[in-house]
């Protein structure tokens, strides 16, 4: 048994190699910078119209991709920013309460990315994935946490198109549009419940490295 066991690690071993040369040959990682904005999501909670708007803050996005064909490749994506849900409530008066949640946000995500006819700089891309947004809360208007609210994790869809702007053979320059839609966080406080879905576009740039 020890025999057939060290002769399968040795098999292991010696393909190893060759495995991550090819996995390297065909990869890219690339770090930037995205701007992120969110439409305005409304609905009605306890009798009270509910209005939501997220502000508009700097994200930082990180992405691995590998490419396993002609045209096709598979991207693993996480992205880190902190904004403001803001609510407005409006009750049958016409009375009107403004509240905001400051929170952390992590995205994970996955995407098949199709790439277009290269030309001698620019390659196009569109791509299509999903992933999970985490709202993580920090804080609100009144200065304090104690207000029973919650992390919550939100199923997202992404949609984005781009392309890449070669400088060398190893470095170019992404520029692409990300969109996500999920459903709109209320971090576990019905009052703030708008029931309807979020949207965040996230045009940005990122230096890409070929290896």
């Amino acid at each position: 048994m020890l025999k057939k066991v060290g002769v399968l690690l040795a098999a292991l071993i010696s393909l190893t190699p060759a495995a991550a040369a090819q996995i390297l040959s065909h990869s890219q990682i690339a770090l930037g910078a995205t701007y992120n904005f969110s439409k305005e999501s409304d609905g009605t909670s306890d009798a009270q119209t509910v209005s939501q708007k997220p502000t508009k803050v700097i994200g930082y996005l990180g992405t691995y991709r590998y490419a396993f064909g002609g045209h096709s490749s598979f991207e693993l994506n996480y992205e880190f920013f902190k904004n403001t849900q803001n609510y407005l409530l409006t009750d049958s008066t016409g009375f009107q309460t403004a509240f905001g949640i400051n929170s952390t946000v992590h995205e994970a995500t996955a995407a098949y990315v199709y790439g277009m006819r290269k030309g001698a700089r620019l390659s196009p891309f569109v791509l299509g994935g999903a992933g999970i947004m985490i709202f993580i809360p920090t804080g609100n208007s009144l200065n304090s946490t104690g207000i029973g609210s919650e992390t919550q994790n939100k199923v997202a869809l992404l949609y984005g198109v781009g392309t890449d702007f070669r400088l060398t053979a190893g470095f170019a320059l992404r520029f692409q549009y990300r969109g996500l839609l999920y459903k709109a966080p209320d971090f576990s406080l019905p009052t703030y419940s708008t029931g309807a879905y979020g949207h965040v576009a996230e045009p940005g740039v990122s230096l890409v490295y070929n290896f």
